[in-house]
């Protein structure tokens, strides 16, 4: 019995097979996301923002997590990092990215809670104002 209950331990899916695909972590969520889900719905520099921002921000620090184990303490310690670190308007978009995932993930029935539910904008970077910036000298010369 002590054996049987061990083995459990180190490996829940032994009660629980999956008998589909599904993605375990969020690495793999976001992979699958952006392989079938983000080219139809934004342009190819879109789909390359928000996979850069993935592997800057996100990947790091829950790529590897269960899906079913992402918190929203997880989500909002995420979002303060980044604001904390001089990018409230990333902290926004990721904040977005995120929800989009996990509806994704819930339409799909991979997760049953969404840890991005009752995180507002406002507790990420809040409002943001469009910044200026200078063209440089190449794209003065296109003009």
């Amino acid at each position: 019995m002590r054996e049987t209950t061990a083995a459990i331990r180190k490996d829940p899916s032994i009660l629980s097979p999956k008998e589909d695909d599904s993605p375990a972590t969020v690495d793999a969520l976001m992979k699958l996301w952006l392989k079938e889900y983000l080219p139809k719905h934004r342009n190819e520099e879109g789909v390359d923002k928000t996979e850069r921002r993935y592997n800057l921000h996100v990947k790091p620090a829950l790529g590897d997590r269960p899906l079913d184990e992402v918190t929203r303490r997880d989500v909002m310690a995420l979002v303060r990092k980044v604001t904390e670190g001089g990018a409230p308007t990333q902290a926004n978009e990721i904040l977005s990215d995120l929800r989009r995932i996990c509806l994704y993930a819930a339409k799909n029935e991979w997760v049953m809670y969404d840890p991005t539910l009752g995180i507002e904008k406002g507790d990420a970077g809040g409002h943001t104002e469009p910044g200026e910036r200078v063209l440089s000298e190449v794209e003065l010369g296109i003009l």
